[in-house]
């Protein structure tokens, strides 16, 4: 693990590297069972983290597999775009959302485009974010994971990527384009209008984390004239307290908060995922756990 990474953290703090070797790792995810699952971009892999650290392949996609969340019956959600980036051009699968189990893959849906973060609902229907790859705009849709139905929420003019539902099940998105993060209120099949945002002061917010206190983590990668990544912490007011990890080397991705407290963290830039305690409260059961 690079030392400016140790040395980032402050007092009351410990970082350690978890697992190595990933590639463009993504989507962290806390399982019921209680291990780590992860995603990488350019491998086209699924990686289960077990308590000791040992690393196991759960499966291969033929595309690029972006995000995952966990659903009631244990099966993994992952979204997943066309082609295998940045690596392998010879991957030619189309966008969708995948569900891993029984030790099998299969489609969810194939409507998004290029989908890249999800989330369950307090409706138990699935949410993602669905950004057109190379151009700032995108799509919010959700999915009835037991038909498969797939909806088009509404359609932004900006790059959405992270979301989450926050203690009052206010859904929030990252708003890359923007630097920001962007409320709504779900009422039946619609989104409000965006309520209310949160700045991000460093970089551009990927994705994010709450935690029983109503702080929010975010994971944001640098920008040509702000080229450090961070993970920023935010309090429920939307302030800036502190920067917990910031290096020019790295890409933080996103996060998951165990409900310990401890951060799992995953680093694309270093193809690693690192633990952080000491730094927040436990955090926030996601969906439909919650």
């Amino acid at each position: 693990m690079p030392d400016h990474v140790a040395s980032s953290a402050g007092a009351g703090r410990a970082v350690r590297q978890v697992a190595g070797d990933l590639g463009f790792v993504e989507g962290p995810t806390l399982t019921t069972a209680g291990s780590l699952v992860v995603v990488s971009v350019d491998r086209s892999l699924l990686y289960e983290i077990d308590a000791a650290d040992e690393v196991r392949v759960l499966a291969e996609t033929e595309g690029a597999p972006n995000g995952a969340t966990e659903g009631l019956d244990g099966a993994l959600y992952v979204t997943h775009f066309w082609g295998a980036w940045p690596a392998d051009l010879s991957r030619t699968s189309v966008g969708g959302v995948l569900v891993w189990n029984e030790q099998q893959l299969r489609w969810l849906t194939r409507d998004p485009i290029a989908p890249n973060d999800l989330c369950f609902g307090p409706d138990g229907l699935l949410y993602f974010t669905d950004p057109t790859r190379g151009v700032p705009d995108g799509r919010l849709w959700r999915c009835d994971v037991e038909t498969g139905r797939a909806t088009l929420l509404c359609s932004v003019d900006w790059t959405p990527n992270g979301i989450a539902f926050d203690a009052d099940d206010r859904l929030w998105v990252a708003d890359m384009t923007g630097r920001r993060l962007v409320c709504y209120h779900v009422d039946g099949d619609h989104l409000s209008d965006p309520t209310d945002s949160i700045r991000v002061e460093h970089g551009k917010p990927d994705g994010f984390a709450f935690d029983q206190s109503g702080n929010l983590l975010i994971a944001a990668p640098g920008t040509d004239d702000d080229p450090q990544s961070t993970v920023q912490l935010y309090s429920r007011s939307g302030m800036l307290t502190d920067v917990l990890l910031a290096e020019p080397g790295g890409h933080y991705t996103n996060s998951a908060i165990a409900d310990d407290g401890t951060v799992y963290i995953t680093d694309a830039g270093h193809g690693t995922v690192l633990a952080l305690t000491g730094a927040t409260d436990p955090g926030l059961p996601l969906h439909p756990f919650r």
